[in-house]
């Protein structure tokens, strides 16, 4: 049966609830909750984008974003309505109602399915330009998943009754749901807290079938999430390529999600320190791509200049200040060897 936008009238829709940082106090409260035992916990992609859902009772179809109800044809991101955009998964909305019904004890007069919208925007060149949303970016400039608009599936209530993890992403799957929340690490909650965020690449534009985009490709961090549902122990840690383009978020992690002041500015460092910014550099002075140690010299200087200024800047934002005692010369090194190996790529 084919589903039909509209209102379903047993609603029990609920705004989707904001996840924790990884602030230390919460994380301690965690680990100290968990101690002893052999809870298992999954660490699954955080996708950048905006919260969406489904709803439907098997006959009618409704969509939310994080806050209310849409119309169907309502301007949701840019020009673009969510019906066109998002009624291609409409038969694995209805199918997941199907399997819930069929398989649950408790039943099922509403089902909720949350995840992200997201696409919009792949600075690639790829031929794949085709699908709603081409040009009308849901989040750009930090991770680059697809040119159109997208939905990633990551739970589903009955009831307004959230699913344990692997019965939910069992559901998902088997309705048809082309993108569902995938383990990355799988363990303790320490063993998915110490995945390292900053080389962490989206699994989204492969899931497409397109390429990764080199520059965007990092992805926004991890959802870290008991396998038995429980929102006081699910927490969200993010990259920091992800934070320094966010200065409100930047601020917080600054001051509650780190030990150390001097590693957390190295690894802000760090995620300034990328090719496209060598790029700009370059442009301004074409003459220094030649590969003789005295323009290579010049390059690294001229580079660093410019992401130490950026540094300062982002910081000014939120008003903090780089200690004077701090010692930057192992993310100097790392942001020389970087520019080393771009520029010997350009020779090829």
């Amino acid at each position: 049966m084919e589903l039909t936008t509209g209102i379903v009238e047993a609603s029990s829709w609920a705004k989707y609830p904001s996840i924790n940082d990884v602030d230390l106090r919460q994380v301690e409260k965690i680990r100290q909750a968990v101690h002893g035992t052999d809870i298992e916990f999954v660490a699954l992609e955080k996708v950048h984008g905006s919260n969406f859902a489904f709803e439907t009772d098997g006959e009618i179809v409704s969509y939310y974003s994080r806050n209310r109800r849409l119309d169907a044809q309502e301007k949701f991101v840019g020009k673009i309505a969510p019906a066109p955009a998002m009624c291609r998964y409409h038969n694995a909305v209805a199918a997941a109602f199907r399997i819930c019904r069929s398989e649950l004890s408790i039943g099922a007069a509403s089902v909720v399915i949350y995840g992200e919208y997201f696409g919009g925007w792949f600075p690639h060149g790829s031929d794949k330009l085709e699908g709603t949303g081409i040009g009308t970016p849901v989040q750009k400039g930090i991770v680059a998943y697809a040119p159109a608009h997208h939905f990633f599936a990551f739970d589903i209530c009955v009831d307004g009754l959230c699913l344990d993890f692997d019965e939910g992403r069992s559901i998902l799957v088997r309705a048809g749901f082309p993108l569902v929340a995938t383990p990355v690490v799988r363990g303790s909650f320490d063993e998915c807290m110490s995945f390292d965020v900053e080389s962490f690449c989206t699994a989204v534009p492969e899931q497409l079938g397109l390429p990764l985009c080199p520059e965007y490709a990092i992805a926004e961090g991890l959802v870290i999430r008991p396998v038995k549902h429980h929102l006081a122990w699910t927490v969200k840690k993010k990259s920091v390529r992800y934070l320094e383009a966010c200065p409100d978020e930047l601020r917080k992690w600054l001051s509650k999600c780190v030990d150390s002041k001097e590693e957390a500015l190295a690894g802000l460092y760090l995620a300034l320190c990328q090719k496209p910014r060598l790029d700009a550099v370059l442009s301004k002075d074409p003459q220094l791509r030649c590969s003789n140690p005295t323009a290579l010299a010049r390059v690294q200087d001229l580079f660093r200049w410019d992401v130490e200024d950026a540094l300062h800047k982002r910081l000014a934002t939120i008003k903090v200040t780089v200690p004077q005692n701090v010692c930057l010369d192992d993310v100097r090194a790392e942001a020389d060897r970087r520019v080393r190996e771009w520029l010997l790529e350009m020779e090829v």
